[in-house]
């Protein structure tokens, strides 16, 4: 493989990184989970660093999107959620009937979580019953009730910072899509279809947007005889198309198909829709069963 081969390969390697950063969330994560570790032992810090651990890592690996402001109070109800199930383990250590009660209500706001959010509550509940074992398992009798909890909320603000630490400079999820549809039907074989695409794209090399508008008009005059029309326009290439594609079955198997494109530029200058092209096409589909 030759240099300019190789070069194109991470050109594409990056654009696809920067579109679904999946080899930045798993280092991501890696370096979250691992740091607290040796910090922790070279600072001969007590086991308590395990809740830092598991706790940034969890904050780490949360694939967020949205806007940056939403993102930070996602990440910052997660933290505040793994500090509580912490507490609460704690709290409720030595305590048997209190341990049942506590996980209990633990699995029923894990449920709610998971009905809110199914990008977030699946995974926020099963981390927050691993560190309210944890905090049961791991006495701390002789430290104060928020200890546990502090290593947890350390590691929960550590995974914060490392989210965001890449934000002003590289864009995490840089395609933000809104999709918007609306369908009509005026009578039985008549269906129109109003939808809207509005796309945000930002990438190291810069942003751009790009929006498409689509009218799907669907007209069966009977079972055997369709006109459908297709209006669409997009704002990159500024072309407005038009397909208006005729069918008729005249015995299933035989089908007649007449087809007329027509596209428009939106031409700045002229500041109106120039015509660039037409095109007309037929096809006649013919059955032989012997």
């Amino acid at each position: 493989m030759n240099t300019d081969s190789l070069s194109i390969r991470a050109g594409e390697l990056f654009q696809q990184e920067s579109i679904n950063p999946a080899l930045t969330r798993a280092l991501r994560g890696t370096v979250a989970f691992v740091l607290p570790l040796v910090v922790a032992q070279l600072l001969k810090l007590p086991a308590d660093a395990s809740f830092a651990a598991v706790g940034a890592q969890v904050v780490a690996l949360t694939d967020v999107r949205g806007a940056y402001r939403s993102r930070l109070v996602i990440l910052a109800v997660i933290t505040a959620a793994i500090t509580g199930a912490t507490v609460l383990g704690t709290l409720a250590a030595g305590h048997l009937l209190v341990s049942v009660l506590a996980i209990a209500a633990l699995a029923l706001l894990a449920g709610v979580a998971r009905h809110l959010s199914g990008d977030y509550g699946p995974g926020l509940g099963v981390v927050a019953a691993l560190l309210f074992i944890m905090a049961l398992a791991i006495p701390s009798s002789q430290q104060p009730w928020w200890h546990h909890a502090a290593f947890a909320l350390t590691g929960g603000l550590w995974g914060i910072a490392l989210q965001a630490l890449l934000w002003p400079f590289r864009p995490q999820h840089a395609l933000r899509q809104t999709v918007a549809g609306l369908t009509i039907r005026a009578r039985p074989g008549y269906i129109v279809s109003l939808n809207g695409e509005w796309n945000a794209v930002d990438l190291a090399e810069g942003r751009f947007t790009s929006n498409v508008f689509r009218v799907i008009s669907d007209s069966q005059f009977s079972p055997f005889m369709a006109v459908v029309n297709n209006i669409q326009y997009d704002t990159v290439s500024r072309v407005m198309g038009w397909q208006s594609r005729y069918r008729w079955i005249m015995r299933p198997g035989n089908d007649l198909y007449l087809v007329y494109t027509h596209n428009w530029l939106d031409d700045a200058v002229a500041r109106r829709f120039v015509s660039i092209d037409r095109k007309f096409a037929s096809k006649v589909l013919y059955t032989h069963r012997f």
